[in-house]
């Protein structure tokens, strides 16, 4: 069976790496919301996906509970996900958040600096996930 591309690795890491440099101001910013903008919540519900897939609907007091042990382990758990172990039907749930509009990377990046690097993150787990996928045929 062939690996996963440098690539692909590649994205991965770039994209955990620009998380880990966004201040953590902006964790804390988008968690005061009251009624975030609906992109954050799309990304938000990607992420609720991937690290509690039982759960059928996310709402805002999901997410926010997401990012209560505060950000550097908000991100350690999105970082040590099993990306191998991510299934057919939470690819396809990805898939279509990830397409909406409002999820394109220039609007993310027009609302939210964290919510476009949690999008670039999704898309390179996505990426990986479906490259995985591919392989496995």
């Amino acid at each position: 069976m062939a690996s996963i591309s440098n690539s692909t690795v590649d994205t991965i890491t770039v994209a955990e790496e620009s998380l880990r440099q966004l201040p953590k101001s902006q964790f804390n910013e988008l968690r005061s919301y009251a009624k975030p903008p609906l992109a954050c919540l799309s990304i938000f519900e990607c992420i609720g996906i991937l690290l509690e897939p039982s759960k059928d609907q996310w709402d805002w007091d999901d997410d926010k509970k997401l990012m209560m042990p505060g950000a550097d382990k908000f991100l350690q758990r999105l970082f040590d996900l099993d990306k191998d172990q991510i299934n057919s039907e939470q690819i396809k749930k990805l898939n279509i958040i990830l397409n909406q509009d409002e999820c394109q990377p220039n609007e993310l990046k027009r609302i939210s600096s964290l919510c476009h690097e949690l999008g670039t993150w999704l898309r390179a787990v996505l990426k990986y996930t479906t490259e995985k996928q591919q392989q496995n045929k």
